[in-house]
Parts: C-alpha cells; sequence; structure tokens
C-alpha cells in the first residue's frame, strides 16, 4: 500500500495547515459580542456558520424567519463581500466551515449599532446580504446573479436534500483528488447555473 502522504511528509503538512484550528479567545470574544446584540435585542436571527458554512446557516436562518413571521422570506448573499483570507471559488466562499463566525440577520436600523458592537470587540465583520419577500434565495458576485432556487424546494435544510448535497458531493470528490480541474470547474458552473 502507498500514497503520497507516505512518501512525503510536505503534502501531509500543509494538509495540516489546511485544518480549521478553533481559537478560544476569538471564540470568546465572539460570544461577549453577540450575546451584548441579543441582550439590546438587535438581532432578528442568529446562527453560528459551522461545517455546512454560509449556505447551510443562510439556510437554517431564513427557514426560521419563514416560520416565525409566516412571510414568504427570501434572501440574497453577496459572496463577494463575504472576508476570505485567501481568493477562493465561489462555491467554497458559501460551503466552506468557519470557525468562530455568526451569520446574524437584522433590521436595518440596527446594523450600524451592531457593527459598533462587533468594532468595540475588535472583530471583523462585513454586510453580506440582505433578506427580502421574494421567497428566492440568491447569491450574487459582485452584482451578477450566479444562483436562485425558490426557498420552498428546500423542503428540510437539515438533510441538506436540495442543492447543499450537491455542493457537498462535488467539494468532497473535489477535496479527494476524484475530479480534475476541469470536471470541478465544469460541476460547480454547472450547479450555480441550474
Amino acid at each position: 500500500m502507498a500514497s503520497a502522504t507516505f512518501v512525503d511528509n510536505t503534502i501531509t503538512s500543509e494538509l495540516k495547515n489546511n485544518i480549521q484550528k478553533s481559537d478560544p479567545f476569538l471564540e470568546k470574544l465572539l460570544l461577549e459580542a453577540c450575546c451584548e446584540i441579543s441582550e439590546y435585542k438587535l438581532a432578528e436571527g442568529m446562527q453560528d456558520m459551522g461545517a455546512g458554512g454560509l449556505l447551510c446557516a443562510s439556510l437554517e436562518v431564513v427557514k426560521r424567519g419563514r416560520e416565525k413571521t409566516n412571510k414568504d422570506l427570501g434572501c440574497e448573499i453577496a459572496i463577494d463581500n463575504v472576508p476570505t483570507k485567501y481568493e477562493m471559488e465561489h462555491t467554497n466562499i458559501l460551503i466552506s466551515e468557519s470557525q468562530e463566525r455568526m451569520l446574524i440577520v437584522s433590521k436595518k436600523e440596527n446594523v450600524d449599532k451592531i457593527c459598533e458592537i462587533f468594532k468595540k470587540w475588535d472583530l471583523e465583520h462585513s454586510v453580506i446580504g440582505k433578506t427580502n419577500n421574494t421567497g428566492k434565495y440568491s447569491v450574487k458576485f459582485e452584482n451578477e446573479l450566479l444562483y436562485t432556487q425558490n426557498m420552498d424546494s428546500f423542503n428540510d435544510v437539515h438533510d441538506y436534500s436540495n442543492l447543499s448535497s450537491e455542493i457537498i458531493k462535488i467539494k468532497k470528490l473535489d477535496d479527494e483528488g476524484i475530479l480534475s480541474d476541469e470536471e470541478y470547474k465544469k460541476a460547480k458552473d454547472k450547479i450555480l447555473k441550474k
């Protein structure tokens, strides 16, 4: 049995460097900021961005909002506004696991107050989208619509049975090195153009 990881420790080191590591201090700051935001009742919804990344977090928070308000809520995500450490493919911005990040939905009049709280705690923050009454989940990059789908098509966001399962499957194949760069790009483009 042989593989590149047995032959070359450099590859193993590179893979280990790509694994998300938690930062307890940053986590504490984020917790304090989120508690303050909750205390002042500035958020309409809040979701941590864990293993499913922005895609799952945003779907979950909008779905809860739809259930709570009985409105045909949707959202528009501007992925070019999502802070990243390095250049990433659009799909990776949506599905990458994020440590110590929260997605917060607020009324427009509370955005500046929330940003001030994050500044006070010296935390990076960005407005990455907005909710609306279209009933659609839309993703844009530099104002170009990459993807749109009716929120009703996401029946159970916890089993990720729609778009997210396709993206997760392709990402897994790419991570395992099964897809060539060209195959990955074609698959990603196919999903985003649906």
